[in-house]
């Protein structure tokens, strides 16, 4: 009787690595297609608008960082409106 208690531990213990695992492998894909996404995607959209703005005497900085994209418009070295990207998972 003891045994098949112990067996069934075991069992949920490897059942909830296997789970870790493929939770683990998700997120790892899931960063990879945000990643892409961005880079892709947001800053090329954020450098034609960078482009655009720079007709109207606008600057603009651009950035990403992991699971974000983001962009600050300054006119006279202040801030007037920042752009910003986020992908939560």
């Amino acid at each position: 009787m003891t045994e098949k208690w112990v067996n069934e531990l075991d069992e949920y213990f490897l059942e909830r690595k296997k789970t870790k695992k493929e939770i683990n492998a998700r997120n790892e894909e899931q960063k990879k297609k945000t990643k892409h996404f961005l880079k892709k995607e947001v800053i090329p959209a954020f450098e034609d608008l960078k482009d655009e703005l720079k007709r109207y005497k606008r600057d603009c900085e651009i950035n990403m960082k992991r699971s974000r994209a983001a962009m600050v418009v300054r006119h006279n070295k202040k801030k007037i409106m920042a752009y910003e990207v986020n992908i939560f998972y």
